[in-house]
């Protein structure tokens, strides 16, 4: 059973081999990608003058997306797209697709809600137009409430208390169920000719115990390859002699 298991995987991941888009290390999991933000910043300058990204948990019920959205229209906070949270930490080739999709749609802050067994809490900052969405150390407004509706109660009373809002033809229902295409041109379910001379470049995740079951995955790979490590950039692999790298997609 073991074996069949890490078979699949193996599978999953060399059907993304792929030549190099970009170069950052991404994250890999939520508290990677919440750690960059430093919470107990300002709303976003332009929060109520300019379009919003939101980003949910699956749990979230039709209902509550709707109180979101509702809550967001009488705030003044235009949001034109909503995203289930797994896209922030799905990979790099599904990270380059959202921010090219958000990038089009003109997008200029974020907003990230979790759900837990203590009720919810949100992230509002400023998106930078990059697959990572924010920078190290971004400021970010937070807000933690027991329920949905006393947390967004809060924001409105906050931003208007604070802003002018400018946004007025706002969406009455949220925008879900949008495409992202993270792979483009063709798709081939064998290994490139190439890769029987060129020897593959394998990143590190950069945690030990993914790097210790990578590292037995990659032991049934037929050709050669080297595990390199994370967040290393295109041009420091091209130095090292590599053409191809792995790259993975990670969600539900």
């Amino acid at each position: 059973m073991d074996n069949k298991f890490k078979s699949v995987k193996l599978i999953t991941l060399i059907l993304l081999f792929g030549t190099f888009t970009a170069a950052a290390q991404l994250p890999i999991y939520e508290d990677e990608f919440l750690s960059r933000l430093s919470e107990n910043g300002p709303l976003p300058e332009k929060l109520l003058s300019s379009r919003t990204a939101v980003f949910y948990p699956y749990t979230f019920t039709q209902k509550e997306l709707e109180s979101v959205q509702k809550s967001f229209q009488r705030t003044g906070i235009d949001a034109v797209v909503y995203f289930e949270n797994d896209l922030v930490c799905a990979g790099r080739d599904p990270s380059v697709a959202v921010a090219s999709y958000l990038n089009k749609r003109e997008i200029i802050n974020l907003a990230y809600f979790q759900k837990g067994p203590s009720g919810y809490r949100i992230y509002l900052a400023p998106y930078n137009q990059k697959a990572n969405l924010v920078e190290q150390n971004q400021p970010a407004w937070t807000h933690q409430g027991s329920a949905l509706d006393v947390l967004l109660q809060h924001l409105y009373r906050t931003a208007a208390s604070t802003m002018t809002k400018e946004n007025f033809l706002i969406n009455d229902v949220p925008e879900t169920g949008f495409d992202i295409n993270a792979i483009y041109g063709r798709r081939n379910e064998f290994f490139a000719i190439d890769l029987k001379v060129d020897e593959l470049a394998v990143p590190k995740f950069g945690r030990e115990d993914m790097d210790r079951e990578l590292e037995e995955i990659m032991k049934m790979y037929p050709f050669k390859y080297r595990l390199t490590e994370p967040g290393l950039s295109e041009s420091e692999l091209r130095k090292q002699g590599f053409l191809f790298v792995l790259r993975f997609s990670r969600a539900r």
